[in-house]
């Protein structure tokens, strides 16, 4: 691939050594991409977004007609007869995988999260059957280590760059990391708050991954959102502005608070809580679009955001333990539980339930029991448990 400032995670995603590379790893072709992103700084935000991108397609094996399945069959047996004898196995495997793939690019045999809704569709009594999302543990990437944890953790950077973890157990660990860029993935479910070096403090929703420096030396201060969502109260430092880069447009910060929101299954949006912020897109950094407190902007690609005035509790109630809603749609009702739970729902398709409206406060418990009483109670219907899935259905009185 040669790099130019107009590349683009779909760039990579259509690149078929990037294909190659996801698919099957090999030293070779690692440093491959390692020089490609050490000769083409610029393209590292578009390449991690494809790496994300890439995680979250989903295949679905029964795509495949019985000529398409004789058409991949014929190409994997022509990639065998091209092969040098001597590396026969081991780049007939990798070129396999890459034409599979191919194929399957182009009979749509998989689909991006992002732009797809990922539940399975099944004839049954019209319902919506959701997939269970896995269940993750919170993991803390840097360049030397990896860290694990299985619940809830804050993280606080010292001035001197040493880092302290509280874990909801009240187990607090020591760590070194390094002062590049460390990575902390958020899963479905859980939640995480970080204390930067400068003070700032980052609270992380979940389905969210965060890319951090362990001591701001520039100057700047730069975090990376690759996508979920934070809440963010930046301290004051004259001298050095605070950036926080979405995939799609950065934000410049003057000291203040907001939320950014940038799931794939989302608008990505910025609302404002204090302050001052401007906003521009990743493609043309110079025209910026300034945010006042109790504004949302929500980006509309083409370099352009859409502003207008907003509840800005509704936004924020996530980080301190509720949501609010105020004639919301079930179905996005629905989307923020599964993503704060890790469950899933199934639900009626009826015209009844798809226009139920929820309006109210409620309260993240630990007991989701209690969570669904209160959704059943807010959009007048019911609904029935069993493990990760919980089946929605309306309420005989309505």
């Amino acid at each position: 691939m040669s790099a130019n400032h107009d590349i683009t995670a779909s760039s990579f995603l259509k690149d078929e050594k990037f294909i190659e590379w996801k698919l099957t790893p090999s030293n070779e072709i690692d440093k491959y991409w390692k020089d490609f992103l050490k000769d083409n700084p610029e393209s590292y935000e578009a390449f991690k977004e494809a790496e994300i991108l890439f995680g979250q397609i989903k295949f679905t094996g029964n795509s495949l007609t019985q000529d398409e399945r004789k058409q991949l069959w014929e190409r994997i047996n022509q990639a065998n007869k091209d092969v040098p004898k001597r590396k026969h196995v081991q780049i007939f495997i990798r070129y396999a995988a890459a034409v599979c793939l191919a194929i399957a690019i182009s009979i749509g045999f998989y689909k991006y999260i992002a732009n797809n809704v990922t539940n399975d569709f099944q004839a049954n009594d019209a319902v919506i059957v959701g997939n269970a999302l896995n269940d993750r543990d919170i993991v803390l990437t840097t360049s030397e280590k990896k860290l694990a944890f299985d619940s809830n953790i804050d993280m606080q950077v010292g001035e001197d760059g040493a880092v302290t973890i509280s874990e909801n157990s009240g187990k607090r660990t020591d760590v070194a990391l390094s002062e590049s860029m460390n990575r902390i993935t958020v899963p479905y479910g859980k939640r995480t708050k970080i204390e930067l070096q400068d003070k700032s403090i980052v609270w992380i929703n979940s389905g969210s991954i965060l890319e951090f420096p362990t001591v701001f030396s520039g100057n700047t201060r730069d975090i990376h959102l690759l996508a979920g969502e934070i809440y963010i109260e930046v301290a004051k430092d004259n001298k050095r502005s605070f950036y926080v880069h979405a995939p799609d447009y950065r934000v410049k910060v003057y000291g203040t608070a907001f939320n950014v929101t940038a799931y794939n299954d989302l608008p990505s949006s910025i609302v404002l809580v204090e302050g001052q912020v401007s906003l521009s897109s990743s493609v043309n950094y110079k025209k910026e679009t300034l945010l006042l407190p109790g504004e949302i902007a929500v980006y509309l690609g083409n370099d352009s955001f859409s502003k207008q005035r907003t509840d800005i509790s509704k936004h924020i109630s996530w980080k301190n333990g509720y949501l609010l809603f105020d004639d919301t749609p079930i179905q996005e009702v629905l989307k923020q539980i599964e993503r704060y739970y890790n469950l899933s729902f199934s639900y009626d398709r009826s015209c009844v339930l798809q226009k139920r409206t929820c309006s109210g406060k409620i309260h993240l418990s630990d007991n989701i029991d209690d969570v669904m009483k209160t959704i059943a109670i807010l959009t007048s219907t019911n609904y029935k448990r069993e493990d990760k899935t919980i089946y929605i259905s309306p309420s005989e009185k309505q």
